[in-house]
């Protein structure tokens, strides 16, 4: 059985941690992947969140310029009762809509963008646990990533960079003595 190996060097701040990281076998993919699609629902759902908050954020920003664009006309002394009173009769609805916007945007960011931050955790953690070869580095880096408040997923993000880094210098080193 082959197994590819990379050495990684992850730097967070001044502390440097040399891994060494194994490519997952069929089996261990198939466990993360399994974690991912029981979470299916909530990876979509997280998605469809993201749309529907940025929707409202727009929303939210259009009826903020409308109250400032009001407001910045009550302050006119040339304008009529009538138009004040418009004004702020138009600005009475804004606030209510903003408030129920930004109750509605609230109650969406909560709970499921928590849920898919945890998933994505989760799935991290797993591939630290088995990817990672057990050393002494391992239990610094997991004890200054607990210390730090560092998570896994930024980690993997360091590890996956090094790693891209890692096979395009060998692909190139390949070519280059293939030119030959």
């Amino acid at each position: 059985m082959i197994k590819i190996r990379h050495a990684v060097t992850i730097k967070i701040g001044e502390q440097s941690f040399c891994i060494v990281v194994n490519r997952l076998n069929a089996e261990q993919q198939k466990k993360i992947d399994l974690i991912a699609k029981e979470h299916t629902d909530l990876i979509e759902t997280a998605s469809t969140l993201e749309k529907e908050i940025t929707a409202l954020s727009i929303d939210i920003s259009e009826k903020e310029g409308s109250l400032e664009t009001n407001l910045a006309l009550l302050k006119l002394e040339d304008i009529s009762l009538k138009d004040r009173l418009t004004l702020l009769w138009e600005n009475k609805n804004l606030v209510s809509k903003l408030a129920e916007l930004k109750k509605n945007r609230m109650s969406l960011v909560r709970p499921d963008y928590l849920k898919s931050y945890e998933l994505i955790e989760k799935m991290c953690k797993e591939r630290f646990n088995v990817a990672i070869e057990e050393n002494d580095q391992k239990q610094a880096l997991l004890t200054y990533m607990v210390n730090q408040a560092v998570t896994y997923s930024e980690i993997f993000d360091e590890i996956n960079q090094q790693i891209k880094e890692d096979d395009k210098k060998k692909l190139n080193a390949s070519e280059d003595g293939q030119s030959k």
